[in-house]
């Protein structure tokens, strides 16, 4: 809730208890344990002042964010990240993190998490007698040079010598996704290989430039709706009623 993703709306948050698959609604009024002061969780439910003033939904707390922000700063401080100096995102690109010595172990519990998702929206989709597919979407990073060398660049500057030792790679977690998915029998596409040769033929970007949260631009999801369509279609997940002809599927 510190980046207000979900603060507006709410949403769940999985965990794992001894194998079983746990989930907690999670809102600006019901943050998650240990994230939000007492002082400003009761000025949240309590005060109709300071909901007008900072509730993300609040046009006024648009109009005066930096302002706003600034007050919850000292009513909740930053919290401290720990003994894990990089964002916990960066070490799954760790060769086989989910076993790494180097990894922590909040990145290695968000695994065991998404595994345990996976496994079960399979089975809910399978009881609607739906079939499951799943389709991998690279960060920017990954899949643009700029980005890359924006991203990468940072990360070595501060943390070097940590980074050299968790053999740091580009690709290792989609690899790691497909071989979950594979074990579950979920066909995927991995958008990453495609991405990689529009790059590298001197395409269009596919990212907006500067956007911390790695949205496609129009030419991303042109290129990536296409590369779907075709993969759904070779692989049967999308029966189509007719033959669609060359020229009319590029239209």
């Amino acid at each position: 809730t510190r980046e207000r993703m979900v603060a507006g709306f709410g949403g769940f948050r999985f965990s794992l208890d001894n194998g079983k698959l746990n989930q907690t609604w999670v809102s600006w009024e019901s943050p998650q344990d240990g994230q939000t002061s007492f002082i400003e969780l009761t000025l949240r439910r309590n005060s109709l002042l300071y909901r007008v003033l900072a509730h993300p939904e609040s046009k006024i707390y648009w109009l005066f964010r930096d302002f706003a922000d600034s007050v919850s700063q000292l009513v909740q401080p930053e919290p401290d990240n720990g003994d894990s100096p990089l964002d916990w995102k960066y070490y799954i690109h760790a060769a086989e993190f989910y076993n790494s010595p180097e990894v922590p172990q909040k990145a290695k519990d968000i695994w065991a998490v998404f595994q345990a998702l996976v496994s079960q929206l399979k089975q809910e989709v399978e009881a609607g007698q739906g079939q499951l597919v799943s389709v991998v979407i690279p960060a920017d990073y990954q899949a643009s040079k700029r980005a890359r060398e924006r991203v990468t660049g940072k990360i070595l500057t501060s943390h070097y010598d940590e980074v050299a030792a968790m053999d740091w790679r580009l690709d290792e977690p989609n690899l790691s996704i497909l071989q979950e998915m594979e074990q579950q029998q979920i066909p995927t596409l991995d958008l990453l290989p495609y991405l990689l040769i529009h790059e590298e033929a001197g395409g269009a970007p596919l990212y907006f430039d500067g956007f911390a949260d790695e949205h496609f631009n129009r030419d991303g999801h042109k290129l990536t709706a296409d590369v779907l369509c075709d993969w759904l279609v070779q692989n049967e997940s999308v029966r189509l009623p007719r033959p669609v002809a060359e020229g009319e599927r590029q239209r």
